[in-house]
């Protein structure tokens, strides 16, 4: 389908105008056309003519219409094309035409510019497309929307049952009624997923609904540290994901909160710049049986791991990149661990642990020491794999 409206005195075009999805040509050439709709850019037009307008820049939208093989600019006021897009001189802005060839229109009736190119048309469009916002981080703001929805709810849900208490204890209990709130039998478990989305700190309305949280997960943002009380509150948390953030401080509250997590079973905390790892590091989470370390540095200061016996559930743990140089002997506490992931460290020298027929490490099923510079191997374990390449 082809439609031309050249040579009109259009100002503004209606956005119905994309319900024409069998739409290939458009022609608007010579109008008073001040800016091209977003809502137009879903149509899948092979050539759109735009010359001699009142255009000053094109939305970032229009590099999502990958169908284009022709546009035409010249005649617009445009400023906000990369200068690598604009060609000629006195501010002449290329002309896109059939057959991936581009010219720029005659300045005084002299001819600038002709040239065969290749790709115009997709380099400039992979150039809008570069200002449109990170989907991802766009994702992420209407998953934080969406739980302060939820975190509005709680609190009319919490508002009530404290009025409802207040009514039950009478008039003369009514402050000490307006304290309460709806217990954790009574809330409904809520999952938080926001990744990739540039978070620095954990959204008030999540940290609101800690009580509620059965998980958490917060990958790829760029968090420095969590709220101080907020996992004290998560007793129903069960999975807490915050690898590839910012966290320079160990996130696990420590012995003033022994036993506060006693649901968490899963914790990511790989590839954050922790500083240190405290003795008390897991006395929050006694039952946790899967554990991802990968790439915290800190692991490999002497006595790192000290506590680490606290977790005799473990069973999965994962230490690579580390910069261990060392088998953690820590380890050997764990009494029911059957994969341990030691890839990509330093460690040159590991005889000791696997020799000398140690039975408190002798269950483990999977241990992994790859790509370590000349690890050495001794005794027979009770290995289903075990991988020192």
């Amino acid at each position: 389908m082809e439609v031309h409206l050249g040579h009109n005195a259009l100002r503004t075009l209606p956005e119905d105008l994309s319900a024409l999805q069998r739409l290939r040509l458009l022609e608007l050439n010579k109008n008073y056309l001040g800016a091209w709709p977003r809502g137009l850019c879903a149509l899948k037009l092979n050539m759109l003519d735009l010359g001699s307008n009142e255009l000053r820049d094109l939305p970032a939208e229009l590099g999502l219409m990958t169908t284009l093989r022709s546009l035409r600019l010249e005649g617009n006021p445009i400023r906000a094309i990369r200068q690598n897009f604009i060609l000629g001189k006195e501010g002449a802005v290329i002309s896109f035409s059939w057959g991936f060839t581009f010219r720029v229109q005659h300045i005084n009736n002299i001819p600038l510019y002709k040239h065969n190119n290749p790709g115009p048309v997709s380099g400039l469009l992979e150039s809008l497309r570069a200002r449109l916002p990170d989907p991802e981080a766009h994702e992420a703001e209407m998953v934080v929307a969406s739980y302060s929805r939820i975190a509005a709810a709680k609190r009319a849900q919490d508002a009530a049952a404290a009025a409802a208490a207040a009514a039950e204890d009478g008039p003369h209990h009514h402050t000490e009624g307006m304290g309460r709130t709806v217990s954790n039998a009574d809330q409904r478990p809520v999952e938080v997923v926001v990744k990739s989305g540039n978070l620095s700190k954990v959204p008030a309305d999540v940290a609101f609904l800690a009580n509620c949280l059965v998980k958490l997960d917060l990958s790829s943002n760029k968090l420095t540290a969590l709220e101080e009380s907020m996992l004290t509150r998560a007793s129903a948390l069960k999975v807490l994901m915050l690898p590839d953030n910012k966290l320079a401080q160990w996130p696990l509250p420590g012995a003033e909160a022994a036993g506060c997590l006693p649901g968490l079973w899963h914790c990511n905390l790989a590839r954050n710049p922790i500083a240190s790892i405290p003795q008390d590091a897991f006395v929050s989470c006694v039952h946790l049986r899967v554990l991802d370390l990968s790439g915290v540095t800190a692991v490999a200061q002497p006595e790192a791991l000290r506590g680490i016996g606290a977790l005799q559930h473990l069973s999965e743990l994962f230490l690579v990149r580390c910069a261990l140089q060392e088998f953690p002997m820590e380890l050997l506490q764990l009494p029911v661990l059957s994969m341990c992931n030691l890839s990509s460290n330093q460690i040159v020298q590991v005889e000791w642990c696997f020799g000398g027929g140690i039975h408190a490490y002798g269950h483990t099923n999977t241990h992994a020491c790859t790509h370590n510079p000349h690890t050495v191997a001794w005794g027979a374990w009770s290995y289903e794999v075990l991988d020192v390449a």
